[in-house]
């Protein structure tokens, strides 16, 4: 089977520890569509807190014990098993390398209308 991608724990430990806001998703029970989360998280391990981020780490989340995301995790102790137990979620790390400031002229008005924009 040829191999696709690979998971560089160095890099991807960085990116998440660099990174000022994770975004998790996961699917609720009740609903068809999943939910985003932006949250701090930070990858290490209070089991050995000298680990390198070369290492494999466990990723820890900023949250409060019975918000939403927690809940649902203490529900989901698998079906059956050989379920897994836990909540699935996919975490998205975003950097932002830069900001661009811009004037109002360059903004169209929603109505689709030319209209002259003055600033005071």
């Amino acid at each position: 089977m040829r191999m696709i991608a690979t998971y560089a724990l160095k890099t991807i430990h960085e990116l998440v520890n660099t990174c000022p806001i994770l975004h998790v998703s996961f699917n609720q029970p009740d609903s068809p569509f999943p939910m985003m989360l932006p949250m701090i998280g930070q990858m290490g391990s209070f089991t050995r807190p000298s680990s390198d981020v070369g290492e494999v780490l466990e990723l820890y989340l900023h949250g409060y014990v019975s918000s939403r995301i927690i809940n649902l995790s203490r529900k989901s102790n698998g079906d059956s098993a050989d379920a897994p137990s836990g909540l699935p979620i996919t975490v998205g790390a975003s950097h932002i390398d830069g900001l661009v400031c811009s004037s109002l002229e360059s903004f169209i008005p929603v109505s689709g209308k030319s209209q002259e924009h003055k600033l005071p």
